[in-house]
């Protein structure tokens, strides 16, 4: 297979600046009466800017920008597995595409707690579980030491370390709580500002430290347990990915004819739609041709395939693709430090064909880079391994990697049985 790999050398702007007609008319006569549906698997961020609703909102600004005017109308929802339903349609409201959300956070599990008013031995409890996980977070972050050559890799082992400290705050952060319960120490009441801390001294200080890191850092906690239990347990992985199954029978079943399915998933949204589109061959089930027949292509964002190969490198192990040669897009941005440019090389250099990484046989057909920032010391002193994590789109009219999934419906719509990539406006193609 010919891998055609696209940098993008700026923030991509609308598909229909530089083309007279961006939504051409369907030709083809299989062409279905409904619009093609982006299915979107957002990351773990309850944020507005992470919904189908936002999605929508950025691409209809930026088709507006081109040949005519379009609009975004609210759906209702034709089921639970499918949420904040959108429908971009042209100023004569004819519709283009639909999206909406697969919340999958919902199924993700839940991370041990003691309670509002703990006592005594649900805290112990709690601190046993929280032992067992920085235990193995930290089993984790010294094998995957061994492993990481590159220097995005090093980076990212930063960010295991984070998790690490993480942990071990909460498993001090419980024992405090533990010893308070007993009765041993008498925790003064935090003070409201650092200054009436600092005037009380260094008890107040502590106190005042303890109160306003403490929501903080047993986030910090409950995130790397969600992780940890959702990348070690296959039952539970299989559990949350079933939700994005469930919702393209939604979609297929609310619907009179197969409708064009694009999967976009972004940061935490992308690895669940591996899980789903390549399951392990212990948990493949039969193959449901309305599924295979629907879905037209994946779209990666910010994923953390990179992240996931070096701390556990047998996850994507003995898989096999649910569609065989689906068309698969993966755009990064160098900086970040989630993000994956889905090769063995390093995220500043241009990718190497030979060095593209695949699962379950599935190779990235277009890989995008949006922005040429790259992660420096300046960079992470400002955060900006992180930052830039949130950075693909943000609000309607701003700089955005949103195009390349308009470009994709674009040509579905055109009567295209899969999306062949294409170079568009701000877009430099390399031949391969």
């Amino acid at each position: 297979m010919v891998h055609d790999l696209m940098l993008v050398t700026g923030h991509g702007g609308s598909p229909g600046t530089s083309r007279p007609d961006p939504w051409p008319a369907a030709e083809n006569p299989r062409t279905p009466s409904l619009p093609p549906v982006v299915l979107f698997l957002p990351g773990l961020s309850t944020l507005p800017c992470n919904t189908s609703a936002r999605l929508a909102d950025i691409m209809c600004a930026d088709l507006t920008r081109g040949a005519g005017t379009y609009a975004v109308r609210s759906l209702d929802s034709p089921g639970p597995a499918l949420t904040d339903g959108r429908r971009i349609v042209t100023g004569n409201e004819q519709p283009l595409m639909d999206l909406y959300t697969v919340p999958y956070r919902d199924r993700l599990p839940e991370t041990a707690t003691a309670g509002e008013k703990p006592g005594v031995w649900a805290l112990v409890k709690l601190l046993v579980i929280q032992v067992v996980y920085f235990g193995q977070a930290l089993r984790l972050l010294l094998n995957a030491r061994k492993r990481a050559k590159t220097p995005m890799a090093k980076w990212q082992l930063v960010v295991g370390f984070g998790s690490v400290v993480a942990l071990l705050s909460a498993v001090v952060l419980t024992i405090v709580a533990i010893v308070a319960a007993l009765g041993l120490v008498t925790l003064p009441t935090a003070s409201g500002t650092f200054a009436d801390a600092f005037a009380i001294g260094a008890t107040g200080v502590t106190t005042w430290a303890l109160a306003k890191a403490g929501p903080v850092i047993r986030d910090a906690a409950a995130r790397a347990q969600q992780m940890m239990d959702y990348a070690q347990s296959q039952q539970q992985a299989v559990k949350v990915a079933n939700s994005l199954g469930e919702a393209i029978d939604t979609v297929l079943e609310s619907a009179e004819t197969t409708r064009p399915v694009f999967i976009l998933g972004y940061s935490m949204g992308a690895l669940v739609a591996f899980d789903y589109l390549c399951p392990r061959a212990s948990q493949l089930e039969l193959p449901d041709d309305r599924h295979v027949d629907a879905i037209r292509a994946l779209i990666t964002i910010g994923s953390p395939l990179d992240f996931m190969r070096l701390y556990l490198p047998q996850y994507f192990a003995d898989r096999h693709p649910r569609v065989q040669g689906l068309p698969w897009t993966n755009i990064f941005i160098p900086a970040d430090v989630l993000g994956s440019n889905c090769t063995d090389g390093n995220d500043h250099d241009v990718p190497d064909p030979e060095q593209i990484v695949e699962v379950a046989g599935m190779k990235p057909t277009l890989i995008v880079q949006f922005t040429d920032e790259k992660l420096t010391w300046s960079g992470v002193r400002a955060r900006r391994g992180f930052l830039s994590h949130g950075e693909y789109w943000s609000v309607p009219g701003a700089g955005n990697c949103l195009n390349v999934v308009l470009c994709a419906v674009r040509d579905s719509r055109a009567g295209c049985d899969r999306w062949t990539p294409r170079s568009g406006p701000m877009v430099t193609a390399i031949a391969t």
